[in-house]
């Protein structure tokens, strides 16, 4: 894992010990990483940089990040690095054939450890052709610098010269279905099921929050049977281009309301979520796509941070709530707690500088990008997403209260009005309810 990183070390892992079907592809290792940096002697550049900069002020931050970013985009790869490179992409253009196409990822010397995820973080760059492999892995390298990695990493005391960052070149899934499960329920210690999300086509807009997912819950005693399942109307999906790259597109007819997993399916993916962690000894959050032939391939496996609210099963939810102050209810818990504050909504990256301490942030799509806020927000409040996207992952780490999925609230909430937002009981009150706060 200090060579390669936890995220491909884990595939390697679940591959060799549990024969699970993982893509296959080979990853750059820190050491390649190094030798990267070395070449074009950026750490001493880019440590001036951060030096110079104040990064208690996340305007400085979001120029800090561009600089950076430019600066390892525009420089070169060794030519032994190249080579390396090169040879290990002819291997795997033998065993895939002509037609390979590679997802480039980021797996960071401490990214997917508990507590410490980095869960949307960092960049991954899909479908990408062998052509253009050395330019995707330098993007992941520069995500490293992205706005939202700089501001986790100084939220979480994580020291950039901590961090190496190894790419991983896999072989590209051709996703009919994917989605993310948690083998235990990251809300509830004592909820004995796995819960599964999914969608049509590549799993990005479950990981992306951009898209309500179904979800299909399965008991730990007995994966025989779906205990439940709900299904959204999934409006989009995102497939790879022939080419190059990948796109959204939308569901046409009955496929947006039809199940994008059958039961058979989803109660496979449980026994697996439960021979994984029994494999690790702790329970795990799984990222996975079922290939054209039906395969169900693991994408990625880590570890699964769960949070207990004392007293939350025993409150009465919306209590001292005065009559009529409630505006919406709905959507999905994906961090537990309340919360109170002024809505500022956000839909664009010049929002991120303009945001106020303690507002509620409330958006369409529960994005990756909003996380740099979370330090700052008090609640968060989105259209679209469910609780197994890593804008979730993250605010669960932070502490922060968050309702996914609440449709219409966007033209509810107007920016400036007070709220209070409690995410176990899927409900949002105009003014601030002291009684719930407490």
């Amino acid at each position: 894992a200090d060579q390669v990183g936890s995220k491909i070390a884990g595939l390697g892992e679940i591959a060799k010990h549990l024969g699970v079907t993982v893509p296959d592809g080979f990853v750059v290792s820190a050491a390649g990483y190094h030798r990267f940096m070395e070449y074009n002697d950026l750490q001493p550049e880019i440590d001036r940089r951060i030096q110079a900069s104040d990064v208690e002020s996340l305007d400085q931050i979001y120029r800090l990040s561009a600089s950076i970013q430019q600066l390892v985009i525009g420089s070169s790869l060794p030519r032994d690095l190249k080579d390396a490179i090169s040879e290990h992409l002819e291997r795997l253009q033998r065993k895939e054939g002509r037609h390979l196409r590679l997802a480039v990822r980021s797996s960071a010397r401490g990214e997917d450890l508990l507590n410490t995820s980095f869960a949307g973080q960092y960049r991954s760059v899909l479908n990408v052709s062998p052509e253009n492999i050395f330019q995707a892995y330098k993007e992941i390298v520069a995500s490293k610098y992205s706005l939202q990695a700089i501001t986790y990493r100084l939220n979480r005391g994580v020291r950039d010269e901590d961090v190496a960052m190894s790419v991983g070149c896999l072989a590209m899934v051709q996703a009919v279905a994917g989605g993310v499960l948690y083998s235990r329920n990251p809300l509830d210690r004592g909820d004995g099921t796995v819960v599964i999300n999914s969608v049509w086509g590549l799993p990005k807009s479950v990981v992306d929050g951009s898209t309500n997912p179904d979800t299909f819950i399965i008991s730990r005693q007995n994966t025989r049977i779906v205990q439940k399942k709900e299904i959204s109307a999934k409006h989009q999906k995102f497939i790879c281009y022939p080419d190059e790259g990948i796109c959204r597109v939308e569901s046409l007819g009955d496929e947006s309301l039809t199940p994008s997993l059958t039961d058979e399916q989803a109660l496979e993916l449980a026994r697996l979520a439960l021979q994984m962690e029994e494999f690790h000894g702790a329970p795990q959050d799984v990222e996975w796509a079922i290939g054209e032939d039906g395969t169900i391939i693991v994408l990625q496996c880590r570890p699964l941070g769960q949070i207990d609210i004392p007293g939350e099963k025993d409150r009465s939810t919306g209590i001292g709530a005065a009559p009529g102050s409630d505006v919406m209810g709905g959507g999905t818990t994906a961090s537990p707690g309340a919360a109170s504050g002024e809505v500022f909504i956000v839909t664009k990256d010049i929002d991120l500088l303009r945001f106020p301490k303690g507002a509620v942030l409330v958006a369409a799509q529960a994005l990756p990008r909003w996380a740099p806020l979370l330090d700052r927000a008090s609640a968060v409040v989105t259209e679209q997403g469910g609780f197994a996207g890593h804008l979730a992952n993250v605010a669960r780490e932070f502490g922060v209260p968050a309702l996914f999925g609440v449709h219409g609230i966007m033209d509810v909430l107007k920016n400036g009005e007070l709220i209070t937002v409690d995410a176990p009981g899927l409900s949002i009150y105009r003014g601030r309810i002291e009684s719930l706060l407490k």
